[in-house]
């Protein structure tokens, strides 16, 4: 016994264009949707960094201006010790404490020695001889 076949039921081509759907893209509703939610991760990441980024110069701006100050206090100490060492150094200081503290005399007069090419000269040599061992004019 044969069995009848099924037909599958050929709608007419009048019937089958009233018959269409639109079909929408739902991948273009998707790529605008990543971008926004790409946006919104970027935009408090980037304002994150700005306001750190500006929290650190300001911080070294504090920080170089505390080294200006602390350079300027230095600098003015430094000069007060030059004065003060150029103080100690002085000829008239140093006579008052030699003359004063140590007990030290002023010389009657000042004697120099002529050295010619790193040899007393003879005239001195002679005195050295007859005043035994004083070199005075």
């Amino acid at each position: 016994m044969q069995t009848a076949r099924k037909l599958a039921y050929k709608p007419k081509k009048e019937q089958a264009k009233a018959n269409l759907r639109l079909i929408t893209n739902d991948r273009k509703r998707g790529l605008s949707l990543s971008f926004l939610v790409l946006v919104f991760a970027i935009l408090p990441t980037s304002v994150m960094f700005n306001a750190t980024q500006q929290t650190l110069v300001t911080q070294g701006a504090i920080e170089v201006e505390n080294l200006k100050n602390i350079l300027e206090e230095e600098q003015t100490y430094n000069q007060k010790l030059i004065v003060e060492v150029a103080k100690l150094k002085s000829p008239e200081r140093i006579e008052k404490i030699a003359l004063g503290k140590i007990g030290m005399i002023l010389p009657s007069s000042v004697n120099y020695l002529k050295i010619i090419d790193k040899k007393i000269s003879e005239s001195k040599l002679a005195m050295k001889n007859n005043d035994g061992g004083s070199f005075r004019d």
